[in-house]
């Protein structure tokens, strides 16, 4: 994941790579990003597909708010994803973030056991 400042809003950019040899034809997530302080700026479900089997695509999106102010992005849960069930699609994406201000990740209970929220 990416960011970049366009005038009043943040330009979110997301690397979804696909190494399976099936295709993904839907992806929807529901995304919750945090300001700096822990609070949540914006809600929203993406639709990140289609991937086809074996591609790496982009997906872009803009959030109303200043890219400085964006502190973590939690994928709170997938709310569609075809094949398969959301639940195991969760459980099969792997998160990263290029930037270093910027937190990409999806719950856990691990992650709350260690204080690792937003």
């Amino acid at each position: 994941m990416l960011q970049k400042a366009c005038q009043s809003h943040c330009r979110l950019t997301f690397v979804i790579e696909n190494s399976a040899p099936s295709a993904i034809d839907t992806l929807k997530l529901d995304l919750a990003v945090f300001d700096r302080e822990g609070t949540i700026q914006r809600r929203m479900v993406v639709e990140m597909g289609p991937v086809h089997a074996m591609k790496t695509i982009v997906r872009t999106f803009n959030v109303e708010t200043d890219c400085g102010q964006v502190g973590s992005i939690l994928l709170n849960e997938v709310t569609s994803c075809a094949p398969g069930e959301p639940a195991t699609c969760l459980d099969r994406l792997t998160l990263s973030s290029r930037s270093s201000t910027i937190r990409f990740f999806k719950w856990s209970v691990s992650a709350e056991r260690s204080g690792l929220g937003p």
